[in-house]
């Protein structure tokens, strides 16, 4: 398997390594953060408060229109 070398700030670094578990590489955590997987929400009723579904759906159509790489990007951000 091949590999690439990338620049991180510091500060992306240390949000990657607080994702990463003991038994994970950083490819695998960017891989988890990154892989496409429509959460069931059926799973999930009763559990959630109506605002936090409310969230959710809007997460989705921002991920919809921007791609999801770009709101890891933004996660690792904050």
């Amino acid at each position: 398997m091949s590999s690439k070398t990338i620049s991180l700030k510091e500060s992306a670094y240390e949000k990657l390594l607080a994702l990463k578990d003991e038994d994970e590489s950083f490819s695998d955590v960017i891989e988890k953060l990154t892989k496409e997987e429509t959460p069931r929400y059926a799973d999930l009723a009763g559990t959630l408060s109506q605002d936090t579904i409310d969230s959710i759906k809007d997460m989705r159509k921002k991920r919809e229109k921007s791609g999801r790489i770009e709101d890891a990007i933004e996660k690792l951000r904050s």
